[in-house]
């Protein structure tokens, strides 16, 4: 493949918007430290596969403008201050598992379980393997439970009422690779460096660099969680809930406020008394 002076010169100018030195971003793509300076300061040939490396690491590195200087750096929008390509693409691949030490009769991970209290210390304790030894685990015969890494949460707020209530627990599956994955708008499970928040999430990584998160509550404010400051995402794949519901009771009491409030409102313009009894 032909080579020009401008390429190297364009490698150089990405390994600087990495914020990486030569020798962290070798190591990043499985290069040699001296592999690098050669490609960079050499302006001699080199083997495509070097390029490979780079690009699987970085698939937002835009080929036309590195190899023939067209377009822009990165195939994605402008990245904002203080987020650089380096930290996306570590994002998509680095996160955290989860320490899942315990399995059923089957060899299959049981499902740990998380209460309030515990969550609390989740964040702190993320890849200590005493944490998990000491909380209670389960396993569920279902299909939608036999794949993938779960832990089972407990609510604790209103925050996402009605949708789930204080205490409810929910069953939540570990997504390894969330700027990607993320189902938009659903239910997820995200560990932060300052604690563990159950909320409808929007992926906004390529944009900004953040997931935007929301209550199912109006009364909670949406906002921001920039992705430095994830260690973990879980989709939520179910709950489980003490709360039962009577539909036709909440119903009727709705129904009686109504008449309650349109009698009161017709007494006033009657010019009458509005504490008159309602008929059962």
């Amino acid at each position: 493949m032909p080579q020009t002076s401008d390429l190297y010169d364009r490698l150089k100018t990405f390994i600087e918007q990495t914020g990486l030195s030569n020798n962290k971003f070798a190591e990043k793509v499985g290069l040699s430290g001296a592999q690098i300076s050669y490609m960079v300061n050499s302006k001699k040939k080199f083997g495509v596969d070097k390029l490979i490396n780079i690009f699987n690491k970085y698939p937002d590195l835009n080929a036309e403008w590195l190899l023939k200087g067209q377009g822009k750096m990165f195939i994605t929008d402008q990245l904002p201050p203080g987020v650089t390509m380096d930290l996306v693409a570590d994002y998509r691949t680095t996160l955290q598992m989860p320490q899942v030490v315990t399995i059923d009769t089957a060899g299959r991970n049981n499902i740990i379980e998380i209460d309030a209290k515990a969550a609390a210390g989740f964040p702190a304790n993320i890849d200590n393997p005493q944490f998990y030894q000491d909380l209670p685990a389960f396993s569920l015969p279902s299909p939608q439970f036999q794949h993938g890494t779960f832990i089972c949460l407990q609510v604790s707020g209103d925050s996402m009422h009605p949708t789930l209530y204080h205490n409810d627990w929910v069953i939540a599956e570990f997504v390894e690779n969330p700027s990607r994955n993320i189902k938009e708008g659903y239910v997820h499970l995200v560990v932060t460096r300052d604690g563990v928040v159950v909320k409808r999430v929007l992926n906004r990584v390529e944009k900004r660099g953040k997931f935007v998160l929301q209550s199912d509550n109006d009364t909670y404010p949406t906002y921001e969680e920039d992705i430095s400051n994830i260690l973990q995402v879980y989709k939520v794949t179910a709950k489980l809930s003490y709360i039962l519901r009577n539909e036709n009771s909440d119903i009727r009491k709705d129904l009686n406020a109504l008449q309650a409030e349109v009698v009161s409102i017709k007494a006033r313009l009657d010019g009458e008394d509005d504490t008159q009894v309602l008929p059962s």
